[in-house]
């Protein structure tokens, strides 16, 4: 079985999916629009890449289930690590009140609930494991399979390119079918001369990075919050927050421990609020890894054309992009799945 201890490259992962099935589509497409002695052999392509592409699959299930698992493990270890330190809390000078029992029992709960979730993944785990075991792999072999899809992909596109003279002029990513240049609110046009050859024209909108976001206050800065990851926001009551030696300040939300991060102490902000209690918390979430974000104020929900802040500066740590607000200032716009893979990593230290 594969091992669920390596670190596996997600992103590559799904990428490598998201590159096989893309391509297939596009053979598939390719292959109702190609001369007869044309279009078997795109077929033919096609269904090895849809092939290639359960295979891929399988990865990626197994993949981000050992990451589950791996952050599932660590959450269970900030709950026992909670519950241990206010029990000793709590008994340090004498018995503890009905209050405090109270609270300690929640916090055992969640502990047993941890551990049932991630029994559950471990199990979900061996299962996907198995499913691999069909492809032949086994430990680092999984990593091999991820570069020979890649390789895969990339040499299916240049057998293509080369086989195809219509689409070798317009380069490999000529294959891209009208249905894809239609979702992305493009026009494709395509034009022959008998004798002479076809011209294929692609039209695009300039803008097409464009995203739902919320809008929030630090200090004298606004900054945005991608709407996909913002589960919600609330101002604490001081006695949900608790410091733990080593980890922080955590918020308790519904029985769970959440980290807080200060985005003032991020970005070197003077902020408006000195407590939390005072400011806003919002809870952003990723798969399984969530995270409280402490600004000042909610200014509202937006809808975004994204910037890209490398191309015209340089790249700034815990920033995605940029983008101009309705009064003609620049706004930031938070990395907060960078900040939450952060946040994994401390709590795996």
């Amino acid at each position: 079985m594969a091992d669920p201890k390596i670190k596996y490259d997600i992103e590559a992962a799904v990428k490598g999916e998201a590159d096989v099935n893309s391509l297939a589509q596009r053979l598939d497409d390719m292959g109702k629009v190609l001369d007869d002695d044309l279009a078997p052999a795109a077929k033919v392509a096609a269904a090895e890449m849809r092939a290639l592409g359960q295979q891929q699959g399988a990865i990626v299930a197994f993949a981000k289930l050992s990451e589950q698992v791996r952050a599932s493990e660590q959450d269970l270890a900030l709950a026992q690590k909670a519950a241990k330190s206010f029990h000793a809390e709590i008994t340090a000078s004498g018995p503890p009140t009905a209050q405090q029992g109270a609270l300690l029992a929640r916090l055992n709960d969640q502990v047993k609930s941890n551990e049932a979730k991630l029994i559950d993944q471990k199990n979900a785990l061996q299962g996907a494991g198995q499913e691999l075991l069909k492809y032949g792999l086994t430990g680092d072999r999984l990593i091999e399979a991820q570069r020979q899809t890649s390789a895969a992909v990339d040499a299916l596109k240049a057998s293509v390119q080369a086989s195809i003279p219509a689409f070798k002029a317009a380069g490999s990513e000529g294959v891209t079918s009208a249905r894809q240049i239609q979702d992305a609110w493009g026009t494709l046009g395509i034009k022959s001369w008998a004798g002479q050859g076809t011209r294929i024209t692609i039209s695009l909108p300039l803008t097409l990075a464009i995203l739902d976001g919320i809008s929030v206050r630090v200090g004298g800065e606004i900054y945005i919050l991608p709407l996909s990851y913002v589960v919600e926001s609330f101002q604490p009551a001081h006695q949900d927050l608790h410091h733990l030696s080593g980890d922080g300040l955590v918020i308790r939300v519904r029985g769970e421990y959440l980290p807080v991060l200060a985005l003032h102490e991020l970005f070197g902000v003077t902020p408006q609020s000195q407590e939390p209690t005072t400011g806003i918390l919002v809870v952003v979430q990723m798969e399984n890894r969530k995270a409280a974000l402490w600004i000042d104020e909610v200014i509202g929900q937006h809808q975004i054309v994204v910037k890209n802040l490398e191309t015209h500066y340089r790249r700034v740590p815990n920033i995605s992009g940029a983008t101009i607000l309705w009064d003609g200032s620049v706004s930031l716009i938070v990395d907060v799945a960078h900040l939450l893979g952060q946040q994994r990593n401390l709590a795996g230290a």
